[in-house]
């Protein structure tokens, strides 16, 4: 007899498609604002020693999503940049009621973010992903990410750290998941530890299913999950 055979593809229509579903009435009670304070980080640009491309309004709300649906309690992120993925995770921990922290770095701009969630968000300015690890680990992090958000490159010293840091059913986010770019290069190098290696691929959601729940554009972030963390419910 045959196993019932999923792909990966059929997987992540299924989770996006869930994580979208428990935020929908959050999108339509506050999205409006919500998106007002992600543009208004746009200001934040003028203070940027490296002026680089930031996360599309659907990913800004899929990391609400994500952080509204699995509440963590600590998130470390690599490349805060003008922060609206720190602060849209942020406000998915606020939304979920949890009472937890969010680590960002940024090897190369050295400004802090306005507080627009009641969630610290602690950032590194001009400090990179090894060194925050390297903090995180002294100051007892160590076991407790829950979620990890990569949105820059990771160096050959974090696949080290990032055992140490991660909590038992730690899920990874992958910015600029496509093609040679930095999040194809992350999967690949988790891929190669043995901590992650057997963690599963969630592909970005569809363009369909983002238009479905009224978000423009594309997004390009993709997830790195345990199996562990799935469970299957009656309804």
């Amino acid at each position: 007899m045959k196993p019932f055979t999923l792909s990966y593809r059929n997987l992540s229509e299924a989770l996006w498609t869930r994580v979208l579903e428990n935020s929908a009435p959050m999108l339509r009670a506050h999205g409006a604002e919500f998106f007002a304070q992600m543009g208004s980080l746009e200001e934040l640009r003028r203070k940027a020693q490296n002026n680089t491309g930031s996360i599309p309004v659907a990913t800004q709300w899929m990391l609400f999503a994500l952080a509204y649906f699995v509440a963590p309690e600590i998130v470390a992120e690599v490349g805060t940049f003008i922060g609206k993925s720190a602060i849209a995770i942020a406000k998915g921990m606020d939304a979920a009621g949890v009472n937890g922290e969010v680590h960002s770095c940024d090897v190369s701009n050295h400004f802090d973010l306005p507080k627009l969630a009641k969630t610290p968000v602690t950032t590194y300015p001009g400090s990179g992903s090894t060194q925050m690890f390297g903090e995180m680990v002294e100051d007892g992090y160590a076991g407790r990410v829950d979620v990890l958000h990569l949105d820059g490159r990771l160096m050959k010293e974090d696949l080290a750290l990032l055992p140490q840091l991660a909590a038992p059913r730690a899920v990874i986010v992958l910015d600029d998941f496509e093609g040679v770019e930095k999040g194809v290069m992350n999967l690949m190098a988790l891929r190669n530890t043995e901590r992650f290696g057997r963690h599963l691929l969630v592909y970005p959601p569809e363009r369909l299913l983002l238009e479905r729940f009224g978000l423009p554009d594309v997004s390009t972030t993709a997830l790195l999950v345990p199996g562990e963390s799935l469970a299957f419910a009656p309804q």
